[in-house]
């Protein structure tokens, strides 16, 4: 062969973990291939399955969901810092149902709460705002978060 080849290092990449086009292109163009061989390339690796940026958002999506307690709010900001279109981020956040985000925020609720040691009562409301700041920061909608909190407080 005649130097390196972008498609064999492409898969080299994918070979690790997923990855966005973007992602992929800026892997590339630092690697010092040229826009041309790194667009044929990525247009061989769509046709052939390697790279599709709606199976990686929604798996990514999953995955911080569930690991990281992540809401949807953060999850777009982390989608779309890694180059996935607003449409297939739009797309696959509509997948996510609004039950199934309050369950991951209660999760979340429910270690921090451990890692504080704290106790959200009726009467702690510096604390439930300690609570609502940590949820936001998780990326949670607030129609989320106050349910969350509600549910939590008539659990403990």
């Amino acid at each position: 062969g005649q130097g390196p080849d972008a498609r064999r290092e492409a898969l080299n990449l994918l070979s690790y973990r997923a990855r966005s086009t973007k992602e992929l292109e800026e892997k590339l163009q630092a690697k010092g291939f040229d826009s041309y061989e790194i667009k044929r390339t990525v247009l061989w690796l769509t046709d052939a399955g390697y790279l599709n940026d709606e199976v990686f958002a929604r798996e990514r999506a999953s995955s911080r969901l569930r690991t990281m307690n992540w809401g949807t709010v953060k999850i777009a900001f982390d989608l779309k810092t890694k180059g996935i279109s607003p449409e297939i981020v739009k797309k696959v956040l509509s997948e996510v149902d609004e039950d199934q985000e309050k369950e991951v925020a209660q999760k979340a609720l429910e270690k921090w709460s451990r890692k504080y040691r704290a106790k959200i009562d009726k009467g702690g409301k510096e604390l439930t705002l300690k609570a609502m700041r940590h949820l936001m920061g998780k990326g949670f909608k607030t129609s989320v978060i106050s349910s969350a909190i509600k549910d939590f407080s008539n659990r403990n």
